[in-house]
């Protein structure tokens, strides 16, 4: 059998060289068929009949391959795909940082912040010149000197202790002594003069304060009258005292026994309080 690797030979030449191997092997093949004449029939011709069939003859050199075919039919759609989401893939590593980015355009301005805390003094700066003297102002009016002063008197006796009461008034400049809490309210600032007198009467003497916001200030104290019957005693004490506005100046009766009565008459005038302005502030 002739070996057909050949064909794996590329050219030509490879299949020329594979029909003169093919055609010098079954050439003496040929020659040694010598025809018996003894066995012809008279009725065939050698001459003119068909021989016997011959050997397979060597496959041809391959087609070039054809070109593309026309584009086939569009076939139908497809089912549509079932997707499915897979698991949550791990979190990747930190990539490297950047570099930095154009510097962005300015804002809006913010909302105003809070008052700061004041900062401490600065120093006295120098002085300055003294300026041109300037013209001399109209003149003006009168001031009116603002005044506040009191005189009260108690009409009726008092044993109990606690703020002196006084049921008649004599002078208020002003209003500024309360009938109804029995104190002097101050309501311009300066310098008062109070003093006060106070009256006992066959009994043993009160003590009587006179307080300041509270805070007793000076005490006056009436001696017992004795065994003498009608007998008339007065304790009296004064004092200089700066008020500012609000201050509240009374009497306290120190003591509480029944015959340790403040006397008071509506006739007789012996118990008083009284208190003036001497200079504003």
């Amino acid at each position: 059998m002739l070996d057909f690797s050949l064909y794996s030979m590329s050219g030509l030449t490879a299949i020329i060289i594979t029909i003169v191997l093919y055609v010098s092997i079954q050439q003496p093949a040929a020659s040694t068929v010598i025809p018996d004449e003894s066995q012809t029939s008279p009725l065939t011709c050698n001459s003119c009949c068909q021989g016997p069939a011959g050997l397979n003859g060597v496959p041809g050199v391959p087609g070039t391959p054809g070109g593309f075919g026309p584009p086939g039919p569009v076939g139908p759609k497809g089912d549509v795909g079932i997707s499915m989401k897979g698991d949550k893939g791990d979190v990747g590593e930190r990539g490297l940082i950047g570099s930095q980015g154009p510097r962005g355009s300015s804002g809006a301005p913010g909302k105003v912040g809070p008052v700061g805390i004041q900062g401490p003094s600065g120093q006295d700066g120098l002085d300055g010149v003294p300026g041109s003297r300037g013209l001399k102002g109209e003149k003006g009016e009168t001031g009116i000197e603002q005044f506040s002063g009191f005189t009260v008197v108690k009409t009726s006796t008092q044993s109990v202790s606690g703020i002196v009461t006084f049921e008649s008034v004599i002078t208020n400049a002003a209003g500024h002594f309360n009938t109804n809490s029995h104190k002097f309210v101050c309501q311009i600032p300066g310098f008062y003069w109070f003093t006060y007198t106070i009256g006992a009467r066959d009994e043993n003497g009160p003590g009587v304060y006179l307080n300041k916001n509270g805070a007793s200030i000076v005490m006056s104290y009436t001696h017992p009258a004795g065994s003498h019957t009608n007998n008339r005693n007065m304790g009296t004490n004064s004092a200089l005292l700066q008020l500012t506005r609000g201050d509240e100046v009374w009497l306290h009766k120190k003591h509480t026994a029944s015959d340790r009565v403040i006397y008071g008459d509506p006739t007789w005038p012996w118990t008083t309080f009284s208190g003036v302005l001497l200079h504003e502030t």
